[in-house]
């Protein structure tokens, strides 16, 4: 059995979208983790794995690791 990819780019498959991509990363996350623990904490070959000191409720954990995913890209 072959292991997922950690990375995958997606096309949008409307046409008003065409040139358009998603890029999904698989992600572990750990939730309800102490704040001077959050943040990436291993990058796997198939997975990497993300601590978040919010509780999973109301997609506060989900907002949580996008903020910590995109920090490198925002500088």
């Amino acid at each position: 059995m072959s292991r997922p990819a950690l990375l995958r780019l997606l096309a949008h498959k409307s046409k008003a979208s065409i040139g358009l991509y998603d890029l999904h990363i698989s992600c572990y996350v750990k939730p309800n983790a102490a704040a001077n623990r959050a943040g990436v904490t291993k990058v796997g070959t198939d997975r990497v794995d993300v601590s978040v000191a919010v509780a999973p409720r109301e997609n506060a954990a989900n907002a949580a690791v996008s903020e910590i995913i995109a920090e490198p890209f925002l500088g």
